[in-house]
């Protein structure tokens, strides 16, 4: 019959043996937590568990047990990074207070290929809550950005919606024609700027565009510069603003104003003339 061979050992969750309870080189086993121990000379070691070591941990391919698994923990003090890469390219690090990533070579990829899943980055405002956090919709394929948990940034397939008010220093939203657009598609409404000419479109409104110029008197009163009806037109018109510095003068008739040096031979009923 076989002999049995029993090493030092607890069943008590938690229980570590001492220096005095093992002799150098000497095994106990911890059988409630799976954990075996031994008595390094020093100290009482844990083998095959966490991985707590004061030197440079160094290997040539992966850091594994015998079965196959890493069945505990990669400890490392505060300062102390992880580094990977042939030349240490890459690196992560606490310091006890901050944790960086540190890539010094190649890009830097943070990726999820699982279906339909997001990528979330978050940071806290102090007191418990997120503060800003970017996420990446699985289901959608928008990013997203947040502040304090509302929706502020979005990218969709025709482009970005910004929810809130867009502060700049300066703007560019001309496309590759150098041509702007402003609260409509530029053909069936909105405003449209291209290389210093404006374009204003309504869209299913019941009066012509116009432009309203306000008093500097906390916006008190405002002149409206507003487009003729449709039925007023017989094709469309050019008005020159005048090349002097005045007044405007216009009257209840449709008469437009014209300054000349001499009145014409043949003037024009509609027209009033200011003869300088």
């Amino acid at each position: 019959m076989a002999n049995i061979v029993q090493h030092k050992r607890s069943s008590s969750a938690g229980s570590t043996p001492t220096t005095s309870d093992l002799a150098v080189g000497e095994i106990g086993i911890n059988t409630a937590d799976a954990k075996m121990f031994t008595n390094n000379g020093s100290a009482v070691v844990e083998l095959g568990g966490d991985v707590t070591d004061t030197t440079t941990v160094t290997a040539a391919g992966a850091l594994m047990t015998s079965g196959g698994t890493m069945t505990g923990n990669l400890k490392l003090d505060d300062s102390v990074d992880v580094r990977m890469g042939t030349h240490n390219d890459f690196k992560l690090l606490h310091n006890g207070t901050n944790s960086k990533i540190n890539n010094t070579t190649g890009a830097l990829q943070i990726s999820n290929f699982a279906d339909n899943q997001d990528v979330t980055i978050a940071a806290d405002d102090g007191s418990g809550g997120t503060a800003v956090y970017f996420r990446a919709d699985g289901s959608t394929g928008d990013a997203i950005l947040y502040h304090y948990g509302s929706e502020k940034l979005k990218t969709q397939s025709g482009g970005v919606d910004i929810q809130g008010t867009l502060t700049a220093t300066g703007v560019d939203v001309t496309d590759s024609n150098n041509i702007g657009r402003f609260g409509g598609d530029g053909s069936t409404g909105g405003v449209t700027l291209a290389n210093g000419y404006v374009d204003i479109r309504g869209k299913s409104v019941s009066e012509a565009t116009y432009v309203n110029f306000y008093c500097e008197s906390s916006n008190a009163h405002a002149v409206k510069l507003q487009a003729p009806a449709h039925a007023d037109f017989s094709g469309n018109i050019t008005a020159t603003l005048p090349n002097v510095t005045g007044t405007l003068v216009t009257s209840d008739a449709q008469r437009r104003i014209e300054v000349v040096s001499s009145l014409p031979s043949s003037p024009d009923a509609n027209t009033i003339y200011f003869v300088t």
